[in-house]
């Protein structure tokens, strides 16, 4: 009864005490959130938030070759190597993907240099205490010499003398992905994507959360690959994996709110076209490796909470309008296929379930996410904080303008911790780059959400777009909410180092458009010479004038004039 007793004292000193007390709030929600994606029959569940299909972080570290034909006579083989009698350098396409470690004396590129903790000014160097998982089942012979990388897992990191909620460990899932075609003698990097995630170590349960790549075959589509995904979220297990194998489950906890990180990679050839990064005052610099013709890419910034949403729904639940979209398949993803699958498959709305997983990009993800919101009261589920950047996919890319897509280089880096946003690189539109992004207004914790936005990019790239030259440039950043009103944002404008960066912050949602337009002065007319011309001297009044003397004989006067005249003989002058 003791416990009962301070309960009911509490509760009564409250009651008699009000203005001592301050009101409860909503807390952020953000640690050991899981969406359920549990499929339930008769269901409808529903998660927007950054998933391992637009980060690359699912799948296994594997070596593939593709014949290049179709059909029943399509070919996608798993090789132990460049060797594998099952696979040929003489024709097709090789594709790896892999995940890169800290740098050693014998991996000294596709690797990581660094990853520093900043933390309130301090920087603390970051150390990869092993790799995980171990067990890998589709290994493949590394070849350095052709840019092949290590086949590898990804890495659990310390930061001495820094934790979080659920231990020491921060796991680093850095994927990369490249390809060599018969005709090229090097692999070439075809994408990359890193997330720095705060994990805790659990046992799992269901299997041992291996995830590996397998070889399928059907008579109309000739042999494909499968593949096991990482360990999945089960409805009686508050798991969100990052990267699972070895009978354990990296989950996912919450990173501190005051962290940033600076990650620098060497890389044995540049990922072409943009980044996209979730991470606040973004800053990014790239430099030529010239012991090996490669790169070194550097980037840091905060951490940023992005709002993140996870529900589910029985079907009799859900307004009609929104079921016959989905029904009616109105929703896809960047290939055009539909963002749902379902697994008690059926018309009957009892019985069926969907599952819906958009991508964070596109007019699709807009639209679905526009469709809800109200529904969710225009307020975020979770706000997760978090740190990552990737390389933008070709499907992106596709309607980009031609400066924004030269070849062998990074064009440009995109940041915001909106939940949606624009596909591909900012748009041209009557002069501006417009990027759309959009958010419930509220976070979790019912506060008002504000957008934070920045635009790095390459100075000659800016410049090819509007035609500029070498000289200096100013822009104008602005903010126009869906209803075309102006948003007062905090934007800033900076050129350094080869890098035009532009950032807009502290508007709100929920679907904005920011824009930027660059301006270059018009260059002032060179001016022409004129020659002086040569001074002539002017003649006194009196040197050409003449003079004009009386000159007198007796009664006769004559006036004689001339520049020196004189009297004629018997004449005198009459002064």
């Amino acid at each position: 009864m003791r416990p009962k007793v301070l309960i009911l004292l509490f509760a009564l000193l409250v009651s008699l005490f009000p203005t001592s007390v301050t009101a409860a709030t909503t807390p952020l929600v953000d640690d050991l959130w899981v969406p359920p994606n549990f499929p339930k029959q008769g269901h409808i569940n529903v998660t927007f938030a950054d998933n391992s299909g637009v980060l690359m972080g699912a799948g296994a570290p594997h070596l593939e070759w593709r014949n290049g034909k179709s059909g029943p006579d399509f070919l996608q083989r798993i090789c132990t190597g460049l060797a594998d009698p099952r696979c040929s350098e003489e024709s097709g396409k090789f594709i790896y993907f892999t995940r890169l470690v800290a740098c050693n004396d014998t991996n000294t590129t596709d690797c990581i240099e660094s990853l520093t903790l900043l933390r309130n000014g301090v920087e603390v160097q970051g150390f990869q205490r092993d790799t995980f998982p171990k067990f890998i089942r589709t290994t493949y012979l590394a070849d350095q010499s052709k840019n092949l990388p290590l086949a590898s897992s990804g890495a659990l990191w310390k930061f001495p003398g820094v934790s979080h909620v659920g231990g020491e460990d921060f796991f680093v899932n850095a994927v990369l992905s490249g390809s060599k075609d018969s005709a090229s003698p090097k692999f070439q990097t075809d994408g990359i994507s890193v997330t720095v995630s705060a994990v805790e170590l659990r046992k799992t349960t269901k299997d041992d959360g291996s995830s590996y790549v397998l070889e399928n075959s059907r008579p109309a589509d000739g042999t494909f690959l499968g593949a096991v995904g990482i360990y999945p979220p089960y409805e009686d297990e508050q798991y969100l994996c990052v990267m699972s194998g070895d009978g354990l489950c990296a989950n996912r906890r919450a990173l501190p709110s005051d962290l940033g990180f600076k990650l620098v990679l060497r890389l044995s050839s540049s990922p072409s076209g943009w980044l996209h990064g979730r991470l606040g005052d973004g800053n990014l610099s790239i430099t030529p490796l010239a012991e090996s013709g490669g790169v070194r890419i550097s980037v840091d910034g905060t951490t940023v909470r992005v709002a993140s949403l996870g529900f589910a729904y029985p079907w009799g639940q859900v307004p009609a309008e929104i079921r016959s979209r989905y029904l009616s398949g109105d929703f896809t993803d960047e290939s055009g296929l539909p963002t749902i699958g379902c697994r008690w498959c059926s018309d009957d709305p009892l019985i069926n379930t969907l599952v819906s997983n958009p991508f964070a990009y596109g007019a699709d993800a807009f639209q679905e996410l526009g469709t809800w919101l109200p529904l969710r009261k225009d307020t975020a589920d979770s706000d997760l904080n978090t740190w990552s950047i990737r390389s933008l996919s070709d499907r992106e890319m596709k309607d980009a303008i031609g400066c924004f897509t030269k070849k062998g280089q990074v064009n440009g880096f995109v940041t915001t911790n909106a939940t949606v946003y624009s596909a591909g690189p900012p748009r041209l539109v009557d002069g501006s780059l417009d990027y759309q992004v959009a958010a419930p207004h509220f976070r979790s914790d019912g506060e008002e959400l504000l957008g934070r936005y920045r635009l790095i990019v390459r100075s000659d790239v800016a410049r090819c777009v509007y035609g500029f030259s070498q000289a200096p440039v100013s822009a104008r950043v602005s903010v126009t909410s869906a209803s075309g009103a102006s948003q007062v944002a905090t934007t800033s404008v900076v050129e350094r180092d080869g890098w035009i960066s532009l950032s807009a912050d502290n508007f709100t949602f929920s679907s904005p458009t920011i824009k930027v337009k660059l301006f270059q002065a018009a260059a002032a007319p060179t001016p022409s010479v004129t020659p002086t011309p040569t001074p002539i001297a002017k003649k006194s009044a009196g040197s050409s004038s003449k003079k004009s003397i009386r000159c007198i004989k007796g009664s006769s006067v004559k006036i004689v004039s001339g520049k020196s005249p004189n009297c004629p003989p018997g004449y005198k002058k009459r002064t």
